[in-house]
């Protein structure tokens, strides 16, 4: 079984916005969840290698108000606002 890399990873946060900025350089395949029990996860393949993350949040994510933004993308480096 393959492992996965952890992507780098830069986080910020407000009052009740959580800021990330995920770089994988040349990703393919990129998926990004939010679960309702305060799950977000995110993996992408790169050069072959599979890099995959998963962070637990501080409270619960209504999934109906949730949001993930992505604020810009620069060369596969990913800038995502939770809200």
């Amino acid at each position: 079984m393959a492992c996965s890399r952890q992507p780098e990873v830069l986080w910020a946060q407000c009052s009740k916005k959580v800021y990330l900025t995920i770089s994988v350089p040349d990703s393919e395949d990129v998926v990004i969840k939010t679960e309702p029990q305060g799950i977000f996860s995110f993996s992408a393949v790169a050069h072959g290698e599979s890099f995959s993350l998963a962070l637990e949040l501080f409270d619960s994510v209504l999934p109906e108000v949730a949001e993930v933004l992505l604020v810009g993308c620069s060369r596969n480096t990913y800038y995502l606002g939770l809200v």
